[in-house]
């Protein structure tokens, strides 16, 4: 579970955290589960900004591993190296109106572009599956018309 950073939220929460492509929404310091947002809300989310952001301890704990392996040099590439992590900006609106701006890893900001995508998809199929059925499309007064035919009014 990634922890999202809120530059922005029109809603009031005290944690937003991402999970297998959805999110858990905190509204209270003291609650221990939170309102579980699966990708199918996602109405929009876009990538705002990424970067790439040094982690010191990450730097210097490749650095101590390179002095140990190689010496004076493996210091210097280790430290230069190690500690790299992606860092993606992001905006979300829900469908029930909810807007976000908030950042994340890069794998966990997939993972939620992944999930949108998926249900998207499952959402385009089943529209396309009902516009290519052989079966007209019935009005309220075809409804109306056999009810009256099998009540015998007709």
């Amino acid at each position: 579970m990634a922890e999202i950073k809120v530059h922005f939220a029109n809603f009031p929460y005290t944690e937003i955290s991402t999970h297998f492509g959805g999110l858990t929404i905190k509204t209270s310091a003291f609650q221990l589960t939170g309102e579980s947002v699966t990708a199918d809300k996602y109405k929009i989310l876009e990538i705002s900004t990424e970067e790439n952001v040094k982690k010191i301890a990450g730097a210097v704990g490749w650095g101590v591993v390179g002095g140990i392996l190689v010496g004076p040099v493996g210091i210097l590439a280790g430290a230069l190296l190690g500690g790299n992590k992606k860092q993606v900006t992001f905006i979300l609106e829900l469908t029930d109106g909810r807007q976000l701006m908030g950042s994340t890893d890069s794998k966990s900001y997939t993972a939620m572009m992944a999930s949108k995508m998926k249900f998207d998809s499952l959402k385009t199929s089943n529209i396309d599956n009902l516009l290519k059925s052989d079966e007209p499309t019935r009005t309220d007064e075809d409804y109306l018309e056999e009810a009256r035919r099998k009540a015998g009014l007709l």
